[in-house]
């Protein structure tokens, strides 16, 4: 109840300004990780404990800095620490407690560990949150009325991302060796394939207007990560033209994928789309339309106001390396926040 509360007061210190909501969101998130800590000692002395309670709060107070949008990267220890109940939910009795609450913990889990990032030299250890029983362990709750309520359609494009940091983070320590590896290019070129063979599923005429908002998202997504895998390869290489060729032919395909209602449900998952997309556009007519969009969302919170404000200053920077997922990184360097999307 402290973190649903903590959460809650996160929402509501964006609208509403006083010391007074901060202090008593700021002391049930106190009480909550609190309590949590008592909770995580008791199951180091090898007490039993319930895993599901305890991933539901740890994912409960990593919602409420995500929100809040916390710039000293926190949500990565909430993150890590989640990582470690995965195991375990996913090895209790079939019958155990609630199947749809399960699965919508381990694919909301899988989602914001994959979307954390949307750079991958800012945090050197991100290659820990990467847990693949995690990823392969959602087919099992395929049929959960929940399967599906964080990625959509685009689950098999989403869980590439962390591999796609981890290339990017191997090929960092690669160019600072001023070397390529015949392993990381291979690992590029079947991720690109990957990517690349995706096809969105079929719809009928008469699908609702949210089903055609999650195949459109899904395209979307396709191209974001599409550049996310180029820029991660070609890391400090931002104006190569071969790169800038690459992320021009997916930027031309989500020219027209924009066109979503201001109180669709998927806008709820486009903001990590939104922020690699934006980070690319090189004209201040694109990049002034994308930042009317996030903006006019009713989804309200700081979070959407700090990754504007990261677009800005990254459209602002006259650096040569300020392009891209990249250059996010350099930003988020000089002005000493860690930003993340989860």
């Amino acid at each position: 109840m402290d973190s649903v509360l903590a959460l809650g007061g996160a929402h509501l210190c964006y609208t509403m300004e006083g010391a007074d909501m901060k202090s008593a969101s700021s002391t049930h998130y106190t009480l909550a990780v609190r309590q949590l800590k008592h909770e995580l000692t008791r199951v180091n002395s090898g007490e039993e404990s319930d895993p599901v309670r305890l991933l539901l709060t740890i994912l409960l107070l990593s919602t409420t800095e995500s929100i809040s949008a916390n710039s000293q990267g926190v949500i990565f220890h909430h993150l890590r620490a989640s990582s470690h109940f995965i195991p375990s939910l996913l090895a209790l009795d079939p019958n155990h407690g609630d199947q749809e609450i399960r699965a919508f913990l381990i694919e909301t889990y899988a989602y914001m560990v994959s979307v954390a990032n949307i750079t991958v030299n800012t945090q050197p250890t991100y290659p820990a949150l990467i847990l693949d029983p995690c990823i392969t362990g959602l087919e099992r709750f395929q049929d959960c009325k929940a399967s599906g309520m964080m990625f959509g359609y685009a689950r098999n494009l989403l869980t590439l991302l962390p591999s796609i940091c981890m290339l990017g983070y191997n090929r960092t320590l690669e160019e600072n060796a001023g070397k390529y590896s015949f392993e990381n290019i291979a690992w590029y070129k079947a991720l690109q394939f990957k990517i690349e063979s995706w096809q969105e599923p079929s719809t009928s005429e008469d699908s609702g207007n949210d089903i055609k908002d999650l195949v459109v998202a899904s395209k979307v997504y396709k191209e974001a990560i599409l550049i996310f895998l180029h820029t991660a390869f070609y890391g400090s290489k931002v104006g190569d033209p071969e790169l800038l060729s690459l992320i021009d032919t997916s930027l031309s395909k989500t020219s027209s994928f924009f066109g979503f209602g201001t109180d669709s449900p998927v806008l709820s998952v486009m903001l990590w789309p939104c922020m690699i997309i934006g980070s690319c556009l090189r004209e201040s007519v694109a990049r002034q339309y994308l930042r009317g969009k996030m903006l006019e969302t009713r989804f309200n919170m700081t979070l959407v106001l700090r990754s504007v404000q990261l677009l800005d200053w990254l459209w602002e920077d006259n650096a040569l390396d300020a392009y891209g997922p990249y250059g996010l990184g350099i930003v988020m360097r000089k002005h000493g926040i860690m930003h993340s999307m989860s």
